[in-house]
């Protein structure tokens, strides 16, 4: 606790304190805005009525300097801004206040992580009234997660509620608390999509490298992504489904280009599917591979196979330049792990492919095998990740004779490495 007139630099040690946030963190310490922990000046007693002793100090915060506050204190490893989110009149203390801290660093129902280039994972709050946390129609809050201190922080407001509350048609007696999938794309935003019960649902934009949100394009008519796939393409653009409203028929495909929401030719059974219903998965090739209840299918982005950016496509520093069919090898390089994860659906599907493919291509017959990979040495995504490597197992079947072997990530091939098989 920090005490002191005004002007005699209560904000400077504010200021150092919180540059040393992580390091409290490690020690299991939560850092909490002094001057408003609990939604009034904490300080106005102090003002009025100034204690003499430090027995007299210890009276005026006798609640919170308790030993019960400590221990939750000590349990609580987030670090957030959610105070400004919590109806004041919902807590009376600062405990109070620190239990719903501790209920809240557990609380990821309906939620979906994406992984940023820089390690850290992006999550949006969803608000799931899960006790003793109250339903917060209009709570905007994202989070961070560090995996190197094992803890999250706030990641600021999205801007846009991206979550459902049905806030203007029922309330939390009707929200279904879904939001959509949100992927990473390669010039580092996030590309958040919302769900609403009431109507159009919202976009959002995060960057990575800034720490920003700024809002996206609105769903057009009453469509949004209540649950639902999407992925990113070769081309840079994401590939999404969305449906009317929540768990709503039929299902309508868009693309986000970076500028604008564009719709494309659906799936074969859209008429009958909603956004929920479908998974999408990054090929090799390229291609989108689609599933729902009835159908897989695959989409076609509107591209050539070499029609992308070359800074995004892996590099091969090191591989053998002469393998055996059935021998385990090594190969490292550069973006092994792709720009992105590739593709996302929110909190019950994983369909990641941030990982490294081995592509051999025969010279003679034009056949492809595909080498399994294991052992990666990160998973890591984008430019910040450097040298990798991971091990390839060549199949016992493979073709003997001069090859062309590339690394393929999220569709993308890299630059074709001669080699011998023996």
């Amino acid at each position: 606790m920090v005490r002191g007139e005004k002007g005699t630099g209560k904000s400077a040690i504010y200021s150092l304190l919180t540059t040393r946030s992580e390091d409290f963190q490690k020690r299991k310490i939560l850092l909490i805005p002094a001057e408003r922990p609990i939604g009034t000046p904490v300080f106005r007693e102090l003002l009025s009525n100034s204690p003499k002793t430090e027995n007299e100090f210890k009276d005026l915060f006798a609640e919170e300097l308790s030993e019960k506050a400590k221990l939750i204190a000590a349990d609580c490893t987030i670090e957030t801004d959610l105070e400004i989110l919590i109806p004041e009149n919902y807590v009376s203390s600062t405990r109070e206040r620190l239990q719903l801290y501790s209920t809240l660093d557990n609380i990821h129902d309906e939620e979906g992580w994406t992984l940023l280039p820089n390690g850290k994972v992006l999550a949006v709050d969803a608000y799931v009234p899960i006790r003793p946390f109250p339903y917060i129609p209009a709570g905007k809050n994202s989070e961070l997660y560090n995996p190197k201190t094992g803890s999250w922080r706030s990641a600021g407001s999205t801007v846009v509620q991206l979550w459902d509350s049905a806030a203007k048609c029922g309330g939390e007696k009707v929200a279904s608390f879904e939001l959509g999938p949100g992927v990473l794309r390669r010039d580092g935003t996030v590309f958040y999509t919302g769900s609403n019960s009431c109507g159009a649902a919202p976009t959002a934009i995060y960057n990575s490298y800034f720490g920003t949100w700024t809002p996206g394009p609105q769903f057009p008519g009453l469509l949004g992504i209540s649950d639902g796939p999407a992925a990113l393409e070769p081309n840079g653009k994401v590939l999404m489904m969305a449906s009317p409203l929540v768990f709503q028929p039929p299902a309508t495909f868009l693309e986000w280009d970076g500028r604008k929401l564009t719709e494309v030719p659906p799936a074969p059974n859209a008429a009958n599917d909603t956004s929920y219903y479908g998974n999408f998965l990054v090929l090799p090739t390229g291609q989108i591979m689609f599933t729902d209840f009835y159908f897989v299918s695959v989409y076609n982005p509107q591209q050539n196979e070499d029609d992308f950016d070359a800074a995004w496509a892996p590099r091969v520093i090191f591989v053998p330049d002469r393998v055996r069919s059935g021998g385990s090898y090594v190969v490292s390089g550069f973006l092994f792990n792709g720009m992105s994860q590739g593709s996302a659906y929110g909190d019950d599907v994983q369909a990641a492919t941030n990982y490294p493919l081995v592509r051999i291509t025969n010279d003679a017959t034009g056949h492809v095998f595909y080498s399994r990979t294991h052992g990666h040495s990160s998973m890591g995504v984008g430019p910040l990740v450097g040298l990798v490597s991971t091990n390839f197992d060549v199949p016992a079947g493979q073709e003997k004779g001069p090859s062309k072997l590339v690394v393929v990530a999220n569709g993308i091939p890299s630059a074709p490495i001669r080699i011998v098989v023996r």
